[in-house]
């Protein structure tokens, strides 16, 4: 392969082959950046796509110029608002579900240092993990309890944006009105306030019904 950048994992392949829905690429070049030749049929990401398409017949794509096609900033938002289209960007879109990611450069395009490969460019994971995104009927979704002075979404940012890169919804859960979904798991980030005894009442069922939890507090220690 292309300088070992375009080499599928067995996870890739797994994925590729069990796509629920198809999807459609678009790689959209400015025709005069540094990123654009690796849209160049020779290079990196066309090779990439190659063997996506070959792989499974629900993998399709394009090559166009911004310059051609402006409008495709009307017409394609990315799920996530992390990003808009611009040049150098890859859409990739799942018609079934209605859902977009939008990749720029920086996204599909980094370097990185191994002992026995040395430097080389990563372009397969943020790939791989958009096109499962967007053809998936259902995203696992993490829940997070609400309204006792938890850790909250504001100094969660990070922690949240990791989890939708690798396919997760998130949900913010307030127990005093809503039941958590035992199907998925239950966070509860440093509580600074007592649970109800109602909201404990549906903790408990969450768990007998085989919810998991993942919980987290803060400690003070004392010299006492």
């Amino acid at each position: 392969s292309y300088n070992e950048a375009t080499v599928q994992s067995r996870v890739t392949d797994e994925m590729l082959r069990s796509l629920e829905h198809p999807v459609h690429i678009i790689m959209l070049s400015s025709g005069n950046n540094e990123y654009d030749v690796y849209f160049n049929e020779s290079n990196t990401i066309e090779v990439l796509l190659n063997r996506y398409s070959a792989i499974s017949e629900k993998i399709s794509y394009e090559k166009t110029r911004f310059i051609l096609q402006p409008f495709l900033s009307d017409i394609y938002t990315d799920e996530l608002g992390k990003n808009a289209v611009s040049n150098d960007c890859l859409i990739i879109h799942c018609e079934e579900t209605g859902r977009t990611r939008i990749l720029v450069s920086e996204d599909y395009y980094y370097s990185t240092y191994d002992q026995t490969l040395g430097n080389y460019v990563v372009y397969e994971g943020t790939i791989s993990q958009a096109i499962a995104y967007v053809s998936s009927d259902e995203l696992p979704v993490i829940q997070f309890t609400a309204g006792h002075g938890e850790i909250g979404k504001a100094n969660l940012s990070v922690m949240i944006s990791n989890l939708e890169e690798a396919n997760y919804s998130i949900s913010f859960i307030d127990l005093s009105t809503e039941d958590p979904d035992p199907s998925y798991p239950l966070f509860i980030l440093s509580p600074k306030h007592d649970f109800s005894e109602n909201e404990v009442h549906k903790m408990e069922e969450f768990a007998l019904n085989g919810g998991d939890f993942f919980i987290t507090f803060d400690s003070a220690i004392s010299d006492n």
